[in-house]
C-alpha cells in the first residue's frame, strides 16, 4: 500500500512540473524575445554594441504583467543580449504593481548616457500572445514589430547635464 501511495504521489507531481513548465514556455519565449529587441532598440538610439561595452539595464520585467502574461523572460532576453546579468549588478528589476506599463532603461556608465523604453500594455499583451511560434531567427524581428514601444526617451550627451551621471545615480 505504502509502495503505490508513493508511485501515486510521485507521479502526482511529475505531472504538475511538467503541465506548469509546458504552460508558459510560449510567453517566456516570447519574453525572451521582447527583452532582446528592448536592447536591439536601445543598442540603436546609442549607437552602441552592448555586447563589447559596460552596460547597466534597469527594468520593472518579471513583476509587469500584461494580460496574465509574464514579462519574466525579458530578463533573460536582456542577458543574453548585453552584457547586463544579476549576477554583476548590472541587470537590476524594481518592483512594481502587475498592471504597470513594462519599462526598460539602460544607462551607459562610461558615456553617461541613458535611453528609456515604455510598452502599453496592449502592445505587450499583443507581443506575448500573438508572436508566431518561438522566435529561432532574429532577421524576422522588424517584420513582426515595427514600433512596439510607445515611449522611448534619451538623455543628453553631456555628461553634466544628465540625470543619470554616475556620481548622483550609481555612485561609482
Amino acid at each position: 500500500m505504502r509502495k503505490v501511495l508513493s508511485m501515486f504521489l510521485g507521479l502526482a507531481l511529475v505531472l504538475c512540473v511538467f503541465t506548469s513548465a509546458l504552460a508558459m514556455a510560449p510567453d517566456y519565449d516570447r519574453a525572451v524575445y521582447l527583452g532582446a529587441e528592448a536592447v536591439e532598440r536601445a543598442e540603436d538610439l546609442l549607437a552602441v554594441e552592448f555586447s563589447k561595452t559596460r552596460v547597466i539595464a534597469l527594468t520593472n520585467a518579471g513583476y509587469s504583467e500584461s494580460g496574465g502574461q509574464s514579462t519574466l523572460g525579458c530578463l533573460d532576453g536582456i542577458a543574453a543580449a548585453s552584457t547586463a546579468s544579476v549576477g554583476s549588478s548590472t541587470l537590476i528589476t524594481l518592483q512594481c504593481r502587475p498592471d504597470e506599463p513594462l519599462w526598460f532603461a539602460f544607462y551607459l556608465p562610461a558615456s553617461g548616457r541613458c535611453v528609456y523604453l515604455q510598452m502599453e500594455a496592449g502592445k505587450t499583451a499583443a507581443v506575448l500572445k500573438k508572436t508566431p511560434g518561438p522566435i529561432l531567427s532574429w532577421s524576422i524581428r522588424p517584420a513582426l514589430m515595427p514600433d512596439i514601444f510607445s515611449t522611448i526617451r534619451k538623455n543628453s550627451r553631456n555628461r553634466q547635464r544628465t540625470a543619470f551621471s554616475e556620481r548622483t545615480c550609481f555612485g561609482w
